[in-house]
């Protein structure tokens, strides 16, 4: 019987370093998800919102410039009186709302390219020093995006000289992401304004309304 009980008490010393060992790896964990999650999500959100706003600008230059009939005289129609004034602005809605269909199709597809992309984040970002923010290896995140790229028109009237004013139509683009990073995740949105087109008006500010979201009336 003593065999027997020498090796079961050999064998309740060898669990204790194994439990003492698994509790400080659990501990660990939840001191990294309390104190490092925040630093993480913060540094990555930067890059990846960056990485978002580079593919929206993108997205609308490369359309803008493969669009043959995108400037402002081909998406904005003048009415003009018997003087020859411009009395009303009138929207191209087809035209404005293909360009805008076409731009956004190509910013999701770009979105949806960057949730396949790994984000790069160097371990010295964790420590929350600027100096450190550079240094030592990466690790590797992974960023996803949630619904569509919202496109939302914007107008801006400013004066241009004497008796002429600068008309601007933005595009107002908005993408929604989800940032998952170990322990934890964050939604954000991404955007940028890009600028569509631009006119010089001479004489009175005429009529025109845009309606503030992906189309024109």
């Amino acid at each position: 019987m003593r065999p027997s009980c020498q090796i079961y008490r050999r064998k309740n010393r060898l669990a204790w370093p194994v439990i003492l060992f698994l509790s400080a790896l659990v501990l660990l964990a939840f001191i990294a998800e309390r104190q490092l999650a925040p630093i993480i999500l913060t540094a990555a959100e930067m890059q990846t919102e960056q990485r978002a706003q580079r593919i929206l600008f993108n997205s609308a230059r490369d359309v803008l410039l493969e669009q043959k009939d995108g400037g402002y005289n081909d998406l904005i129609e003048l009415s003009l009186n018997e003087a020859g004034e411009i009395i009303f602005l009138e929207p191209q809605t087809a035209k404005i709302n293909l360009l805008i269909s076409n731009i956004s199709l190509r910013a999701e597809e770009g979105i949806t390219a960057l949730s396949q992309e790994k984000i790069n984040l160097p371990l010295g970002a964790l420590t929350g020093s600027a100096l450190l923010s550079d240094f030592g290896p990466l690790l590797q995140l992974s960023a996803r995006s949630i619904g569509k790229v919202q496109v939302e028109l914007q107008e801006e009237f400013s004066s241009a000289g004497v008796n002429q004013t600068r008309h601007k139509i933005y595009l107002q683009m908005t993408a929604q992401m989800q940032l998952i990073v170990p322990f934890s995740s964050r939604r954000f949105t991404a955007q940028n304004c890009i600028l569509l087109t631009e006119g010089v008006i001479v004489g009175n500010v005429p009529y025109l309304y845009l309606q503030n979201s992906s189309g024109l009336e």
